[in-house]
Parts: structure tokens; sequence; C-alpha cells
């Protein structure tokens, strides 16, 4: 279910979403499950929000990676545009970052819970991702040029 979405809207004729057939149901699988992870981890304690947390973690390193890829692959595919992928990939690196530092520094006794905060931020990263590929999917819909360049054979 996870990468339904992303499936979907690569099989449109629409030029920025059929120019990432692959890329975009990985993005959008790995977004999913770090997202899920990240919510469940609010509410868990004990092993269970360790477990989580790893999880938000292996799959934010994934959605960072893929979403990475992303400008690169439009530009090799003919698609002109400026998506926006710094806050989803500033979202993904969070948590990494915020475990990086827990692991450095030792875990504050003070705070309510290690990474509320990067899992809070990997849900706005979620989002941001969704919004960002639809915003720029629907402003590669009305530039022809790329209809032209990416309907054209190779």
């Amino acid at each position: 279910m996870s990468t339904y979405t992303g499936a979907l809207l690569a099989a449109t004729s629409i030029p920025l979403w059929a120019a990432l057939p692959k890329l975009l149901p990985a993005s959008f699988g790995a977004s999913a499950m770090a997202s899920a992870a990240a919510a469940l981890s609010l509410g868990a304690d004990g092993s269970e929000g360790e477990t989580l947390h790893r999880v938000e973690l292996v799959a934010s390193a994934v959605e960072l990676a893929l979403v990475a890829i992303l400008p690169g692959r439009l530009q090799r595919n003919g698609i002109a545009t400026r998506i926006g992928v710094a806050p989803v990939l500033a979202a993904a690196a969070t948590p990494l970052i915020e475990s990086g530092l827990h692991a450095f520094f030792g875990r504050n006794r003070r705070t309510r819970k290690p990474g509320t905060l990067g899992a809070m931020v990997v849900l706005a990263g979620a989002f941001l991702l969704r919004h960002l590929v639809l915003r720029a999917g629907n402003e590669s819909a009305k530039r022809p040029r790329d209809h032209f360049r990416f309907s054209r054979p190779r």
C-alpha cells in the first residue's frame, strides 16, 4: 500500500511523474515506512520505541538516498523542473543526525523521549515529499516542452 500512490502517479502521462516509474514508488514507500515508524514511536515506550526508532532510521536513510537521486534522474530524462527536495532531504536526515548526536553525547535524561523531535520532523517530511512531487508534477503538465522532450523517441 505504501508504494501504490507512487506507482499510480508514475503510470500517468504527466512528464515529471512518468519519468520516475521505479524511483517514485520506492521513494514513497521508504517515506511511508519512515513516517509510520515515526508516528508509532511517538506513543511507544521501552524496547518497542527503540525498535521503531531503528526502523525509522533505516527507512529515513533509504528515503534520503532515493530523494537525493530524484533531481538528477529528472534532468537525465529531459524534464526541466525545480523540484525543491532540500526540505525533504533535511527531514529525512534529521533522525540520523539526532541519533548520531545521542550516540556521541549520550542521552539527555531531561528530554521526554529520545527521537520525539526526529519523529515529528519525519512526519512533516513525508507530507512535504508528497506535496512537492504533486506540485512539481502539476507544473510539468503545464509545460508542453516537457511533454515533447519526454515523449520523443530515444
